[in-house]
C-alpha cells in the first residue's frame, strides 16, 4: 500500500539523519585525569574518583570508579575497567556505556590504563542523536508489517467475486 512505502522511506531518511548526526556530531577526547578532577565533554561532567582492582576467578581488573553528571541531571556512577586474563595472556576492556533517551545521546568512557600519581588514562566518546538509528530501524519495521497486512476491502472484493462463481474468463 502507499502507507507502507511512506512509512519506510521516513525510516530511511531518520536512519541516515541519525547515520549523518553519529558521524558528524561525534566528540572524542582522550586525557590523564587525576582523582578529584572533572573533565566536560558535550554537556557530560566526569569526575575521576579514583582507582579500583578486583581480582576475579581467572583475571584482574584495574578500573576507574567516575561519577557523571549530564546537562546538570542526577549523577551516576560508571566504572570502565580493564581486565587481564591470566591463563590467556590477553587484555580486555570493559566500556562503559550511557544512554540518555532523552537527547538520545550515548556516552562511552575506555580506561586505557593507570597514570603516576593515581590518575587514570581514559578516552571518552559521545555519539549524539544514536537513538534516530534505533528509530529509523523501527519505523522501517512498522512500513513492513503495514505492506504485508492484508487489506480488507480487497479481502472483501476478492471474497464477493468467488462467492459469485467463475470468472467470466473460465465460462
Amino acid at each position: 500500500s502507499r502507507r507502507s512505502g511512506y512509512v519506510v522511506h521516513l525510516g530511511v531518511v531518520v536512519g541516515i539523519v541519525g547515520i549523518v548526526g553519529t558521524t558528524v556530531y561525534a566528540t572524542v577526547q582522550e586525557t590523564v585525569i587525576k582523582p578529584g578532577s572533572t573533565m566536560h565533554i558535550h554537556g557530560y561532567a566526569i569526575t575521576y574518583k579514583g582507582i579500583e582492582r578486583h581480582l576475579g576467578p581467572n583475571y584482574s581488573e584495574t578500573g576507574a570508579q567516575m561519577i557523571v553528571r549530564h546537562n546538570g541531571g542526577a549523577p551516576f556512577r560508571i566504572d570502565p575497567s580493564r581486565r587481564f586474563f591470566d591463563t590467556e595472556g590477553q587484555t580486555a576492556n570493559q566500556v562503559a556505556i550511557t544512554t540518555d533517551w532523552r537527547t538520545g545521546s550515548d556516552l562511552y568512557v575506555i580506561f586505557n590504563g593507570t597514570a603516576p600519581n593515581g590518575g587514570a588514562s581514559v578516552k571518552v566518546l559521545v555519539n549524539p542523536v544514536v537513538d534516530l538509528l534505533w528509530l529509523g530501524g523501527l519505523l522501517i519495521g512498522i512500513g513492513t508489517l503495514i505492506a504485508i497486512w492484508p487489506d480488507p476491502h480487497l479481502a472483501r472484493r476478492l471474497a464477493r467475486r468467488y462467492a459469485e462463481g467463475p470468472l467470466a474468463s473460465e465460462r
